[in-house]
């Protein structure tokens, strides 16, 4: 939603598998065929990276770390650039911080306040802070009012990325989820 990039939010809001998508679009690849899987798991690679314009080489080693598949840098170029062309939005957000990032010294994030960069810190950084503090800040209100919920049982376990684990008895189970 920072990018406003169409397509992605099209994809999220009808509950559309984006890495799957995306694999079609930059393979010509179809679910039912035979190696979907392995070009869905390059394609996934290429959105959690290419949010933050992930490079050729980077892709690469990412995939053959994170999918164990062997991929020629061509291949990695097309995947990058498929992925860019695809969701143009987020590379146009990610020049549009690091430019602002370079001229005011700070980027915006999504509760008002300003992430400020230091003398050393790189402005090509713009965009990643602005997502990353952002979603650190729903996080922290999102478990804020997980707690506010649950507070009677005291149920909060464990949170890991976007999930939590509660212990809650079952008859407080509807009326939490």
């Amino acid at each position: 939603s920072f990018s406003d990039c169409k397509t992605m939010i099209e994809q999220v809001l009808q509950g559309r598998d984006i890495h799957g998508e995306t694999a079609t679009q930059i393979y010509g690849i179809q679910p039912d065929d035979p190696g979907f899987k392995n070009m869905r798991a390059i394609a996934k690679r290429s959105v959690f990276g290419g949010i933050f314009m992930i490079g050729a080489k980077s892709l690469r080693d990412d995939v053959f770390k994170n999918a164990g598949l062997e991929i020629s840098m061509n291949e990695a170029k097309k995947v990058v650039y498929g992925f860019r062309n695809m969701y143009p939005e987020i590379e146009q957000r990610y020049n549009d911080c690091e430019d602002f990032a370079a001229e005011e010294g700070y980027i915006a994030l999504v509760d008002g306040s300003r992430s400020y960069f230091q003398k050393h810190e790189d402005p090509r950084t713009g965009w990643s802070r602005q997502v990353q503090s952002s979603l650190a800040l729903f996080n922290a209100a999102w478990l804020n009012y997980v707690e506010s919920i649950t507070k009677e049982y005291d149920a909060l376990v464990l949170t890991v990325h976007d999930s939590v684990t509660l212990d809650l008895p079952k008859k407080a189970v509807p009326a939490v989820s």
